[in-house]
């Protein structure tokens, strides 16, 4: 799961990246390439990373969608989860309605029996 494509593209982007060359070489490079009066400098293609920490939440939950470990429905559900949970300050909950974190708690713990169901249903299916 971990090796696939999707996955692997949560931490890993496209980058270009500077790279030197003899004066020479970068002279004639300088004097014969230029693009809408810029300077045209020599790079290659490499592939950066983040760590998994710095990934979106809710990134991640599309992933998981995606690759079939949870419903849609969940997903959207757990985002919402998501961002309740760090939208909460001390001063926002107290203008808060009881009732309105009451329903949103009750909704999350209702939620992680069909989100342990669904990602052990998938799981089990990939034979993993």
């Amino acid at each position: 799961m971990s090796a696939d494509p999707a996955v692997i593209s949560l931490t890993e982007f496209p980058v270009k990246k500077q790279f030197s060359i003899p004066n020479e070489s970068l002279a004639l490079l300088q004097k014969h390439l230029e693009h809408a009066g810029k300077q045209i400098i020599p790079t290659y293609e490499a592939v950066g990373k983040t760590s998994e920490s710095k990934v979106r939440f809710d990134k991640k939950a599309e992933c998981a969608a995606a690759l079939g470990l949870i419903e849609d429905w969940l997903k959207d559900e757990l985002i919402e989860f998501y961002e309740a949970r760090n939208a909460i300050h001390i001063h926002a909950e107290i203008r808060k309605s009881l009732n309105y974190q009451l329903d949103l708690s009750k909704r999350a713990y209702l939620r992680m029996q069909p989100f342990k169901e669904q990602v052990s249903a998938a799981l089990t299916a990939r034979g993993i």
